[in-house]
C-alpha cells in the first residue's frame, strides 16, 4: 500500500471516530439535558462535532458545547433567542445552567452582535 492510500484509509477511519465521538456526546448532551432541565415531551439532539450538538426542545433550540478545564469536562447550553432589532435568531452569548436562566433569556431584551455593533457606531 502506498502513501496515497495510507494516507486515504487513514483520514477514512478518524472520520469514522469522529462520527462515533459525535454520537456519543448527542447522547451524554440528552441526558444532561435532561438532568438539569427536567424531562422534554419534545426532544432532538442532532450531533455537530464531539464537542458540540445541536438541541431542539419543546420549539426551543440550544447549542451544546463540552468545555475541558484541567480539573473536569463541563457541558454548556446556550439557548437561541430572536433579536429585538433586526428579527434574527442568533445564539445568547451566556449559558443556560439552570431552568430559571433559560426564562431570563427569553424574557430580556436580546440585541444580536450585528445590531448592537451597529448601535455602537451611530452614538
Amino acid at each position: 500500500m502506498n502513501l496515497r492510500e495510507r494516507a486515504i484509509r487513514a483520514a477514512e477511519e478518524e472520520r469514522k471516530q469522529w462520527k462515533e465521538a459525535a454520537s456519543n456526546f448527542a447522547i451524554e448532551v440528552k441526558e444532561e439535558f435532561q438532568k438539569r432541565f427536567g424531562e422534554v415531551s419534545d426532544l432532538d439532539v442532532k450531533p455537530i462535532t464531539k464537542n458540540e450538538a445541536k438541541i431542539t426542545a419543546d420549539g426551543l433550540t440550544f447549542v451544546a458545547e463540552k468545555e475541558d478545564s484541567e480539573y473536569d469536562e463541563h457541558i454548556k447550553f446556550y439557548i437561541e433567542v430572536k433579536c429585538n432589532e433586526c428579527g434574527k435568531m442568533f445564539t445568547h452569548p451566556n449559558p443556560c445552567e439552570t431552568l430559571a436562566d433559560i426564562g431570563y433569556r427569553l424574557e430580556s431584551s436580546n440585541i444580536c452582535k450585528a445590531c448592537s455593533m451597529k448601535r455602537l457606531g451611530t452614538l
